[in-house]
């Protein structure tokens, strides 16, 4: 595949609609003008990428990105609609040009990668999750404002490529945006003892004894304010920076109360299970002796803690000694009952980094 030859100051790439009204060179102003907005927001995006920059899923870009990666639009191509960007000149600041041309590589292997469908090319793209996530949910958003009526492509005047925003990209996109890579997919059991909702949305969970950082969508903001100070259930992906392990981005989030919850992941230590269905736990906690206990009788395991991040972490120790023992088992050496635990066993786990 021939790359496109970038120059710093143009952006190679063009914005053409399509459709009947298009095609007579006919736009209206308020959808212009919405789709100029949101594709300016996703270059922006891309220069805080490039930039090394570890956004939040919200708040604002620092003014630094809005003047070095700024469009202006520079041609209307007649007979059709098609729209040419050129980066804007500034004296506000210095602008380094190599910085530029890297956003437009960038933005090209965004491209290709909604193009095939590739998420390992997408991750290798734009390694920050939050930033990746309002770079997917900007493109979704420049290809929604055209509706049924238009088609959008980025073509390069130069070449003969080509990439079409339509409804296949957006739902492989939609579908992206809700899949957890399964290497970084974390639950956690602890209590939100400190919530922040200026700018972004964060909270801290304490696990363990531990204090961990949390970040989240503004659709859980109720879950997480009407939780706040108590036990909770959450799931999400793991975020890195060159640093380590910044915090956690919660996808989800259920109160852990007496009765019965379940959970889709097991980790003890380095030790992971992806199970095939969710795991059914029932949770009791003594007043008396002020412990919690947890059971799922299917795998025979009961544990109890005075802390339920405790105990669900000694509820995963059991269930990582289970697979040890029985999963990983010849037959021969087995009971019956121990044979029916292992079946039981090795069809609830999906997938594991526990070799054989």
């Amino acid at each position: 595949m021939n790359r496109v030859n970038f120059m710093a100051q143009t952006f190679p790439f063009r914005l053409v609609v399509e459709g009947e009204r298009a095609d007579r060179h006919r736009l209206p102003i308020r959808l212009y003008g919405q789709l100029l907005s949101q594709f300016q927001d996703v270059i922006y995006l891309i220069g805080a990428s490039v930039e090394g920059m570890t956004l939040s899923s919200r708040g604002p870009l620092p003014s630094a990105i809005l003047d070095t990666y700024s469009l202006e639009v520079s041609a209307e191509e007649k007979g059709s609609f098609a729209v040419e960007f050129e980066f804007a000149e500034t004296e506000q600041l210095p602008i380094y040009e190599q910085n530029r041309i890297q956003v437009a590589m960038k933005f090209e292997e965004v491209l290709d990668a909604l193009a095939h469908r590739d998420v390992q090319k997408l991750y290798t793209a734009i390694p920050n999750s939050a930033l990746r996530r309002r770079i997917l949910r900007g493109m979704n958003e420049v290809g929604a404002r055209a509706g049924s009526d238009y088609r959008l492509s980025f073509v390069v005047p130069s070449s003969v490529r080509r990439w079409t925003l339509d409804d296949d990209v957006r739902q492989w996109v939609t579908q992206t945006l809700h899949r957890t890579s399964w290497k970084r997919q974390q639950e956690m059991w602890g209590k939100i003892i400190e919530v922040r909702v200026v700018n972004e949305f964060r909270f801290v969970i304490l696990s363990r004894g531990t204090e961990t950082k949390c970040s989240f969508e503004e659709d859980l903001l109720s879950e997480v304010l009407t939780n706040t100070g108590g036990i909770v259930r959450v799931s999400g992906e793991a975020v890195y920076t060159d640093k380590g392990l910044d915090r956690y981005h919660v996808d989800s989030l259920e109160p852990v109360a007496t009765g019965t919850t379940s959970v889709s992941v097991i980790q003890y230590g380095d030790h992971r299970y992806e199970l095939s269905e969710y795991l059914a736990i029932e949770v009791d906690y003594d007043d008396a002796e002020e412990l919690w206990e947890l059971r799922a009788p299917a795998l025979h395991i009961s544990v109890v803690g005075s802390d339920v991040s405790y105990a669900f972490n000694e509820f995963c120790q059991d269930f990582d000694m289970l697979w040890k023992e029985y999963a990983l088992a010849d037959d021969e050496d087995l009971a019956e009952s121990g044979r029916r635990l292992k079946q039981y066993i090795h069809e609830l786990v999906a997938a594991t980094n526990v070799e054989e």
